[in-house]
């Protein structure tokens, strides 16, 4: 290894360092992480305490990024990329991103990286660029549960304005079926069968209109019996 390379090496450490130091105990909680990107040289410096959260030791060696890289989740990954290398190409005025981290167990976290460009050769080509990781799983759990807390008290509230409607719909043919029927059975002995064909008519087009209430109900909870699956 040369002098020159041993020297840069040196020279990016103890920046690392005193970033770090800057941020202090927010570092040191292993939540969150700074990160030096050697560009040319393809490796990464993360803390010993940010990868021994993953599991993946404690470290204090650079890696090659295409071991950082295959931890993103593949779904991630391009957008990742595609962020980063916005920035170091000049696209972008800084690199910032969440993706899903794999920890040593096989798990994922969320993490939000951010960083920038810092150093670049006289042809203005990126060398270096130094940022943070924070990890955001916690809070990406409470916004997921937060939002099935949310959609379950709409779907709740939206049962209970259904059941509402269908219950004064229901009472409307209910109360005809009802009347309809008293009156037949009181003029049972009645010779007007004009009157009593009226009646049963009345009765018949208020019982298909419960009918079909029921089978809304049935249809509802049969899209809600396979939306929950």
């Amino acid at each position: 290894m040369s002098a020159h390379t041993v020297n840069g090496q040196y020279t990016m450490r103890a920046d690392l360092q005193l970033l770090e130091r800057r941020w202090g105990l927010a570092v040191q909680s292993a939540a969150f992480g700074v990160w030096d990107l050697d560009i040319r040289n393809e490796t990464v410096h993360y803390p010993p305490q940010w990868k021994a959260m993953l599991g993946y030791g404690d470290s204090d060696a650079s890696d090659a990024t295409a071991t950082w890289r295959a931890r993103v989740h593949p779904d991630d990954l391009a957008a990742m990329l595609d962020a980063l290398h916005g920035h170091i190409d000049g696209r972008t005025p800084v690199y910032e991103t969440e993706f899903r981290l794999r920890a040593a167990d096989g798990s994922y976290r969320w993490v939000l990286s951010r960083g920038r460009v810092v150093e670049r050769d006289a042809h203005g080509g990126a060398t270096r660029a130094v940022g943070t990781l924070t990890d955001l799983t916690d809070r990406r759990e409470a916004e997921r549960l937060k939002l099935e807390r949310d959609r379950a008290e709409a779907a709740v509230q939206a049962k209970l304005a259904f059941l509402s409607q269908v219950s004064r719909e229901l009472r409307t043919p209910l109360n005809v079926v009802l009347g309809f029927a008293q009156l037949l059975a009181e003029r049972l002995e009645d010779s007007d069968l004009d009157a009593k064909r009226m009646y049963v008519e009345q009765i018949e087009t208020a019982g298909w209109h419960l009918v079909r209430l029921v089978d809304n109900m049935l249809e509802l909870s049969r899209l809600e019996g396979h939306g929950s699956r």
